[in-house]
């Protein structure tokens, strides 16, 4: 009969690979979902071109009347990019309360499946699963703080291309490839304003996806404690895998982060960085631990 040491491992190994997989299907949602959020900010691209002609800026000679209707498009254009970020932060509202409640339910399964019946049964509620999302961190600030970071970057990158493009006598085709990223006189594609909004969102995205996932998958993990004694650190190996995150590659902790083994100090729920594809996955009770609760 298997010893109990190596029905341990056999678990673990176990859920490993569903973690593998898991963290396969995520980078699927991830795309997904960052693609959604770039045809929304794609229809900005419109809404201030518009502005910029209803403005007149460019059709202004002289300086005082150039002054007014700079200072109308600033407030038009705030307006129009306020409202297409506010619409993001809605959208990726609804969707990673989608990503927490399957992350939260495939955490269950996979420790049920090892088991072989019913072990985990503690899932995460409506309210603290939408708790979650709203309190959600990347690197260290919530969502929607870093959309609104992003929406006044994007103004201001905005407002200095007009003014950059008046003071040189541009046109307003010359600025148009300005703010999209593209040569009015070329068609070649360049770091235009929208082109660095949309780079910034996508990598906001991704990460805010993986940090909603990690979170409910040890939230549930915590909820689950007569069953899980502690969490291993699990990064995808690859040409892209930051130094920190290949040296916390098994490493596990109890669920309080109390290091076990030689682990370091607990970094904190993964992504610790930018586009972070790490994971956490259970470290369940022993089996014979497990059968005396039992």
């Amino acid at each position: 009969m298997p010893s109990n040491q190596n029905n341990n491992k056999n678990t673990q190994d176990d859920l490993l690979a569903m973690a593998i997989s898991n963290a396969l299907r995520l980078e699927q949602v991830k795309t997904g979902l960052t693609d959604d959020a770039s045809d929304t900010l794609d229809g900005l691209s419109a809404d201030l071109l518009s502005d910029l002609a209803s403005s007149g800026v460019f059709d202004a000679s002289q300086a005082g009347a150039i002054a007014r209707r700079l200072a109308e498009f600033e407030k038009d254009s705030e307006t129009s990019i306020q409202a297409v970020y506010k619409q993001i932060l809605k959208d990726i509202r609804s969707s990673l309360a989608d990503v927490a409640a399957k992350q939260s339910q495939l955490a269950l399964d996979q420790i049920n499946k090892v088991a072989g019946f019913e072990l985990a049964d503690s899932g995460l509620d409506e309210k603290a699963l939408a708790d979650l999302v709203e309190g959600a961190l990347v690197q260290g600030a919530p969502i929607r703080d870093w959309l609104e970071r992003q929406a006044g970057q994007l103004h201001q990158r905005v407002l200095d291309s007009v003014r950059d493009s008046l003071a040189k006598g541009e046109s307003r085709a010359d600025i148009a490839g300005k703010l999209l990223g593209q040569s009015a006189k070329a068609g070649a594609v360049g770091d235009g304003s929208l082109l660095q909004a949309q780079a910034q969102l996508d990598t906001l995205v991704r990460t805010a996806t993986a940090a909603v996932a990690n979170d409910a998958k040890l939230a549930t993990y915590k909820e689950n404690d007569d069953v899980v004694d502690g969490m291993q650190w699990v990064s995808v190996l690859d040409d892209r895998t930051t130094e920190d995150c290949e040296d916390l590659d098994g490493c596990v902790w109890d669920l309080d982060g109390e290091p076990i083994g030689d682990a370091p100090e607990f970094p904190g729920d993964p992504p610790i960085h930018w586009n972070c594809r790490s994971t956490l996955i259970p470290v369940l009770k022993k089996w014979s631990e497990l059968s005396k609760e039992g």
